[in-house]
């Protein structure tokens, strides 16, 4: 049975279901999930490898060569990256960007078994490596814990306090430390007194390695009982390990620990991490939501548990806000809501407007109702709240429109015809079901080769096809359904009098114009083709971008002081940045990281890797109008402070994850070749003044002192290379002797000498070595031939298992690609060695990838078009004909964007692709038309003149609601572009549109364009 008429027949249960989608819809907005910005997988795992004592090169060639030769066989591997450092070593495995978050557990556990696999290959004192797979979590949530001269132990309590109870909200699925000190048991030892007492090292170490060991003592049975044996005698609080008896004096009296040390509790020296917020001591704590969460309503639990646990909180302990996702979430969902209402309302107005109240009331209540639908499904199948989805509803706000707007008007005519309402509402289904079904295929279709991108740009956009081919469904659903049911409801049956609904002068003024063009049809294509070829010349001056930056309120120093300094001096120079930050008016907050890149609070931002001589300052500002003045004062104020320094101030990105904008990789075997090849790329950057922060990533060499082991005069002593290294590190940060339990806590004991013997290079040869073989220390002269000093390499990077170096910039006053293109042709110049390669990274790589893989899928898209059109017009004709209207979009794109000043990106792309799309579906509404008035025994002139002037109404206002409707995405950093791309391409491929097309049709089937008669109007005939 015909869908109208089954709608108006049982209108009481076509209403109560309305109603209930209209009650579920509502419901469903609330417990959706929410999200600032759509999830994407990263699809990359680190496997860390600690080998201490190697140098960068051993750790390559013994560690990182046999981890990479692995992992090189998992097959869904797309990129293979390692870093090597002194003592350690990174690899980072980047899975082919075609597999989703669904496909990357079974790809880890293959990574586990693999690595696993591997360490038995690892050379003797490397640690098991560890496989993190979480590399790619984020902590939406990232909080504070600081205080005004509270002590750090006091500090770090609380902070674990704090995870315990966060832990127990349901929302919340993990949460993670940021600055963490390790506590230690520090003993300071005297050397002098220690050889005066006649002891030697080894007897102290004994004492400490087996005092505290936990070994079993066996049971004891007695009858039917058993008795576990359990021996005193470790430590169980501090001042016991000072009474540990170590050995004998020569006096025979006992030797405590405390009589030749001094023993503190003390944090690690140096530190691995500092954090401080607005200049006070802090560590942190990220929270990460379980998925599917409202991370809204996570939020609201956090802040909550936060409130009651304030009075159990230490005096002096305060809780600030580094990043607080819930409530941007919150902010940029109700302002997506608020663009969504806004832009509902300006297309309810353009359509009772045109189409009169009755009929806008009926368009909106479809729209609405399909808005209510559209969220029921996204809760059902875990379609979350946020920037893409919410995004999509507004672009497809006027596409949604459009269906209601042509059965309404196709019913409008019929019973303008004499019809009666229920008649008008079946033929318009009868009429229209199959050809607006095809139509919204289309549109849906147009927007395919987005969500079937397989790189990390088409996960980011992925819930843009997804919402908008549910809702567009469901519209066609609405318009052959609730629809005619409404116009049954609310429509008055016209009087047989009433006057010819296409008189008025919008009507005349288009009929004039289309008679003119049918009559000079070759002018008419003439002119088009020049337009279109003039609008392709002028597209050549539209910028270019990948993605714009995120429009939050901060921003992010960069900091490094050259490769090997003190972590003390790093965050003494961030010390004095941020208190000169902080008596900037704009500035809010200041959170201070040293040591590495805070955990990962946004998606679409890598943290940093641990290093010594790096920090990162995240500034939050009053407003978003305040990040450029403020980027620009801090590179001025960091230039002249701090010239030794390589600062750089970064915004938030969106959803790409390169590093820089501008990367030039090179790749070959030797490093001063490697490093050669980079300079004379960084010339070429330093002379562009478009180029900023131009450096590379291996970094400065640093200086390396070199002990000769001497073997032969060492085993002379009984001296061991590990006896050597021993002594070493317990002159300088330490040595670790033992480990002290306390609770559930493990402190390390570190043996250490007084500070004024550490770190003093022109009195190694004198420290004292010990033998377990030996009874006294000797000095380090009598083992070792000599002190080298040498230069070496301290970082070395590799890419695809070839040491790769990269060149890294970012561009100050132009867009990425300008600087690409200003440099590209000098720096691809550079000859290249035998067995060397270059390539470009950075925001390039990424547009063209994301580029490639959209447009790879473009011609899927364009298959299923044409089967769609094949289908409705049975014939090979009118698919050509539409088809050929859909380049008439590039001449409204390119003036958009050239008058606005945006540039076309990736999302931009997009709005083009979309725009084929809805070029496409007003084709079929115009050629459906025209083939329907031949049909009915028009002449073909007459039907393709008074079908076109038949669907200008429909059409017009169509393309007018979807147009305006994107206003409000004008004022989103993210859709501005595709925004313009779509308003700008759609009004001005509108109009050519209904000119050109009917030209095309004539041409296509031979119609003469000769007017042979009048005749009466089809639309008002009597069926």
């Amino acid at each position: 049975m015909n869908p109208a008429v089954l709608a108006i027949r049982n209108k009481v249960f076509t209403l109560f279901v309305v109603a209930v989608i209209a009650v579920l819809g509502v419901q469903s907005y609330f417990n959706v999930g929410w999200l600032e910005d759509p999830e994407f997988s990263v699809k990359t795992a680190t496997v860390l490898t600690l080998w201490p004592g190697a140098s960068a090169e051993e750790v390559e060639q013994q560690i990182t060569e046999r981890i990479e030769r692995a992992v090189q066989e998992i097959p869904e591997l797309d990129h293979v990256r390692s870093v090597s450092r002194p003592g350690e070593s990174i690899v980072f495995v980047d899975i082919e960007t075609r597999y989703r978050s669904r496909d990357l557990p079974q790809i880890w556990d293959m990574l586990r078994r693999q690595v696993s696999d591997v360490q038995a290959e690892l050379p003797d004192g490397a640690q098991p490596s560890q496989v993190d797979d979480d590399y790619g979590d984020v902590y939406g949530v990232l909080l504070a814990v600081y205080g005004d001269g509270v002590p750090f132990a006091t500090l770090s309590d609380h902070v674990e306090d704090l995870q315990r109870e966060l832990l127990l909200l349901d929302s919340v699925s993990r949460a993670v430390f940021w600055g963490e000190r390790q506590e230690t048991v520090e003993i300071m030892v005297q050397s002098a007194r220690l050889s005066t007492l006649g002891l030697t090292v080894d007897d102290v170490l004994r004492a400490l390695s087996t005092q505290n060991q936990v070994v079993p003592s066996g049971v004891v049975e007695s009858g039917p009982e058993r008795f576990r044996l359990d021996t005193t005698g470790t430590f169980g609080a501090l001042q016991d390990i000072g009474g540990l008896v170590v050995g004998r004096a020569a006096d025979d009296r006992l030797v405590l620990l405390r009589d030749i040390a001094e023993i503190r509790r003390a944090f690690i020296d140096p530190p691995r991490q500092i954090m401080r917020f607005n200049g006070y001591d802090a560590m942190a704590i990220g929270l990460s939501p379980v998925e599917g969460a409202n991370i809204v309503q996570m939020g609201q639990a956090v802040r909550a548990r936060l409130e009651a646990l304030e009075a159990q909180r230490p005096v002096g302990i305060e809780v600030g806000i580094v990043n607080y996702q819930p409530e941007l979430v919150d902010e940029a969902i109700r302002s997506f809501v608020i663009s969504l209402s806004a832009a509902a309302a300006i297309v309810l107005a353009v359509v009772g407007l045109l189409m009169g109240l009755r009929g806008g009331l009926i368009v909106g209540l479809g729209l609405i109702l399909t808005i209510l639908a559209t969220l029921i499904v996204m809760a059902i199948t875990g379609i979350d709240l946020q920037r893409m989805s919410v995004g999509a509803m507004i672009v497809g706000l006027g596409i949604l429109v459009d269906n209601a707007i042509v059965v309404t008007d196709y019913i409008l005519i019929r019973m303008k015809r004499g019809d009666s309402r229920i008649d008008a509402a079946a033929k318009a289904v009868r009429a229209l079901g199959w050809p607006l079904l095809g139509a919204t295929l289309v549109a849906i279709v147009a927007f395919l080769p987005i969500y079937l991108s397989p790189d990390d740009t088409g996960e980011y956009c992925e819930t843009l096809f997804l919402v908008i081919g549910i809702s567009l469904f469901i519209s066609w659903v609405l318009a052959v359904t609730v629809t005619p049911l409404l116009c049954h409801m609310l429509l008055k049956q016209p009087s047989p009098d009433a006057a010819d609904p296409f008189s008025g002068r919008l009507f005349t003024l288009y009929r004039t114009a289309l008679h003119l063009s049918l009559g000079r049809r070759f002018v008419v294509l003439g002119l088009m083709v020049g337009l279109v070829v003039l609008s392709g010349y002028g597209f050549g001056f539209v910028s270019q971008n990948f993605f714009p930056t995120s429009d939050r309120s901060a921003v992010m120093l960069d900091y490094w002081l050259p490769e090997g300094s003190r972590v003390s001096d790093v965050s003494e120079d961030l010390r004095t940045i941020e208190q000169h930050l902080q008596g900037l008016d704009p500035v809010v907050n200041v959170s201070t990281f040293v040591g590495a890149g805070p955990p990962r609070f946004l998606l679409a931002l890598n943290p940093e890797i641990p290093n010594r001589s790096y920090g990162q300052i995240i500034i939050e500002l009053d407003s978003v109008d305040d990040v450029p003045d403020m980027v620009a004062y801090a590179d001025r104020y960091l230039v002249e402070n701090f010239p030794q320094a390589e600062p750089r101030m970064r915004v938030f990105p969106f959803a790409t994850l390169e590093t820089f904008k501008i990367e030039a990789r090179f790749s070959g075997p030797d490093p001063a070749v490697l490093r050669d090849l980079a300079q004379q790329a960084m010339a070429i950057l330093a002379e562009e003044p478009g180029a900023k922060y131009v450096r590379h990533d291996w970094r400065q060499q640093t200086r390396s002192i070199r002990p000769v082991f001497d073997q032969a005069r060492a085993r002379r002593v009984g001296v061991t290379r590990e006896d050597v290294a021993f002594a070493l590190s317990r002159v300088t940060d330490g040595a670790q002797v033992g480990v002290y339990r306390e609770g559930d806590d493990l402190l390390p004991i570190v043996w250490r000498v007084p500070e004024e013997e550490r770190h003093d290079v022109g009195r190694l040869e004198q420290v004292e070595v010990f033998s377990g073989f030996a009874e006294n220390g000797v000095p380090l002269a009598q083992v070792i031939s000599g002190i080298d000093h040498v230069w070496e390499q301290p970082v070395i990077w590799r890419r695809d298992r070839q040491r790769t170096i990269t060149v890294q910039a970012e561009p100050q006053g132009m867009e990425a690609y300008e600087l690409q293109a200003t440099v590209q042709a000098a720096v691809e110049a550079i000859p290249l060695p035998p067995g060397y390669s270059f390539e470009w990274g950075g925001e390039y790589e990424g547009s063209v990838d994301g580029q490639t893989n959209v447009n790879a899928n473009v011609p899927v898209g364009m298959i299923i078009t044409v089967i769609v059109l094949v289908a409705l017009f049975n014939g090979l004709r009118q698919p050509l004909i539409i088809f050929l209207t859909v380049p008439l979009c590039i001449v409204g794109v390119t003036a958009g964007l050239l008058l606005t000043d945006q540039p076309f990106g990736f999302m931009a792309l997009l709005g083009v692709l979309s725009l084929q799309g809805m070029l496409i579906k007003n084709g079929i509404v115009l050629v459906d038309q025209i083939e329907s008035g031949i049909r009915e025994g028009l002449e073909p002139y007459e039907a393709v003149v008074q079908g076109s002037v038949g669907r200008l109404i429909s059409i017009t206002v169509g393309a007018m609601t979807t147009a305006l409707g994107l206003i409000p995405l004008l004022f989103d950093t993210l859709f501005r572009a595709m925004a313009v791309s779509i308003m700008g391409g759609l009004l001005f491929g509108t109009v050519l549109t209904l000119i050109v097309l009917p030209v095309l049709y004539t041409l296509a089937f031979r119609i003469a364009t000769r007017r042979r008669g009048t005749g009466p109007n089809p639309v008002l005939q009597p069926a």
